[in-house]
């Protein structure tokens, strides 16, 4: 018989000393994998559908204030927030008075609203435009680009509801301009300006 040097003889001892280890380590392994319960497993991940979006709605009365909307600088006239009755309605308005206005235009803007996009959306107000120095009232929406949405013409002596439909591609705000003539007696008024991401229901 051949004989095997002491060498040898230590090599195969470590190497199934570490074969020993891995087979050690494997039975571990295997137990640890078997004794995931089914909350820790691995699970499979499917896509959802999105959530459809809630629509907003914005609804400034200006009984407490005016919601975020100004006045443009470089017009000299102005929409003033005021209390009185006007055309039998109590309370606060944005009034613009012919009188002090004079042949001008004063124009508010509204805050940017926030939309979905390519969404319909419904803009509504009151407004009064009555008397030889009030001209009109304009509404212009303002998003990727401008867009005329409605012109409000003189002889609406009580206060009138409109509603307007618009498609929205990103955050939108509005133009709001009063037109005057002259000094004569007149008046241009707004209320409840309301914008709603859904579209108009009872639009004319």
């Amino acid at each position: 018989m051949a004989k095997i040097s002491y060498a040898l003889i230590v090599a195969l001892c470590v190497v199934g000393g570490l074969a020993g280890v891995l087979v050690n380590n494997q039975a571990h392994l295997k137990t640890h994998v078997d004794a995931l319960g089914p909350d820790e497993a691995p699970q499979e991940i499917f896509d959802e559908t999105p959530l459809e979006p809630e629509a907003t709605l914005f609804l400034c009365t200006f009984e407490q204030h005016a919601c975020g909307m100004r006045n443009q600088k470089n017009t000299r006239s102005r929409f003033k927030r005021r209390s009185a009755t006007l055309a039998g309605k109590p309370g606060y308005h944005m009034v613009v008075d012919a009188q002090e206005a004079g042949y001008n235009v004063a124009r508010l803007i509204t805050p940017y609203m926030p939309v979905y996009a390519n969404t319909t959306a419904c803009v509504a107000i009151l407004y009064v435009v009555n008397g030889p120095g009030a001209d009109r009232l304009e509404i212009l929406a303002q998003d990727s680009a401008n867009r005329p949405l409605l012109t409000l013409l003189n002889g609406a002596s009580n206060w009138n509801y409109v509603e307007k439909s618009l498609n929205v591609t990103q955050d939108v705000r509005f133009f709001i301009s009063a037109y005057t003539k002259s000094k004569a007696e007149g008046v241009i008024a707004i209320d409840n300006f309301t914008f709603n991401l859904l579209p108009c229901e009872n639009e004319k």
